[in-house]
């Protein structure tokens, strides 16, 4: 099992170079001795693994060297320019909002971001797979992607509605009452992981089809179609919903447009093989369902009381049912709860205005 190991090792490699590129991007200083302290500790339990597991030994080939970096540096860029565009939106948003409008977006990210939880299934079960695959031929490739991309979506698809439906709930579940405009990022933002899920299997085949610079090409162009979106969105969010989550609408809007951009163009280069008949019939058929339960919370939520703020509405099992949370007032209360409720309730037209626009 020396290859396994040698995986493994080379992933926990990448780990690290992944993270030098990120604190390059956020600012942190490379050369601060917390920074380098760790690379350093990484690289020697690293080469310790190396030798006693794959029986590598360290040694300097200048020619192998240069054509391994070179190799290796459209995938070096396209990561650094994907983790530009992905925190750009928030480097945006403080240009025209304040930092409530900020904590906002920032709270509905933090949620959106468990959304990603099979990610590491992706990076390390389906892509060595897939690789496997391509060495043999590439009709056995394209027939494991069609259900790579089957079965990742059915698991993605639910998980991005019930984000989506249960904004409200969620968001006042995990960070309180005061963060509830970001229930209408969080909306939006739910149903972008489905689209990232795509992006990332699709980034994977072009590693794997030597498409390294068209990927790198495309990421680009991603960078600025985002900076062009939330340019625009952030405003107009801003404008049409308000100072009081408009401002993350935007930045969200501008986020699924890049997405949806970059995923696009990835699948062109892949190619029409990656779905066939039977991927895009069940995926129609979840997206109908899914369709049929977003249609089904509108319709509750369009029977709320006058007196009671929007229920928060969760879909607890995503396709087959939206579950709805009973107002906190109801027509039968009596007037001394009225009043006893009354602190509970203040702004709560407000929040039902913005809550309706967000959806």
């Amino acid at each position: 099992m020396p290859d396994e190991r040698l995986q493994r090792a080379l992933a926990r490699a990448g780990f690290g170079s992944r993270r030098a590129c990120e604190a390059l991007i956020v600012g942190e200083d490379p050369g601060s001795p917390r920074w380098l302290a760790g690379e350093l500790l990484e690289c020697a339990v690293l080469y310790r693994l190396a030798r006693r597991h794959a029986r590598l030994r360290l040694s300097f080939d200048r020619r192998a060297t240069c054509r391994a970096l070179a190799a290796a540096f459209p995938f070096y860029v396209n990561s650094a320019t994907y983790i530009a565009y992905s925190r750009l939106d928030v480097s945006v948003l403080q240009m025209f909002a304040d930092d409530r409008e900020v904590g906002w977006y920032g709270a509905a990210q933090a949620f959106s971001s468990l959304t990603m939880a099979l990610t590491p299934f992706l990076g390390w079960i389906c892509m060595p797979m897939l690789a496997r695959a391509i060495a043999r031929s590439r009709e056995e490739f394209y027939g494991l992607l069609r259900r790579v991309l089957e079965y990742t979506l059915a698991a993605a698809i639910p998980v991005a509605l019930a984000v989506a439906l249960g904004a409200q709930l969620w968001t006042s579940a995990a960070f309180g009452e005061k963060f509830a405009p970001a229930a209408a990022a969080l909306r939006i933002l739910g149903l972008t992981a489905a689209v990232t899920y795509v992006a990332a299997i699709a980034a994977c085949c072009m590693t794997l089809l030597g498409r390294g610079w068209r990927l790198t090409s495309i990421s680009v162009l991603g960078l600025l179609v985002n900076l062009a979106l939330n340019l625009a969105l952030i405003p107009f969010g801003l404008h049409a919903f308000g100072p009081t989550g408009g401002g993350g609408v935007g930045a969200a809007l501008a986020s699924l447009g890049t997405e949806l951009f970059v995923t696009a163009a990835m699948l062109q280069v892949v190619g029409r093989d990656a779905f066939d008949r039977r991927s895009l019939g069940r995926t129609g058929k979840l997206l109908a369902v899914c369709a049929a339960v977003i249609g089904l919370d509108l319709l509750l939520a369009s029977r709320t009381t006058p007196d009671s703020c929007e229920p928060a509405t969760a879909c607890a099992h995503a396709v087959p049912a939206a579950t709805r949370l009973h107002p906190t007032v109801t027509p039968t209360t009596t007037t001394s709860d009225r009043n006893t409720l009354t602190t509970r309730t203040s702004g709560c037209d407000e929040q039902t205005d913005g809550s309706a626009a967000g959806r």
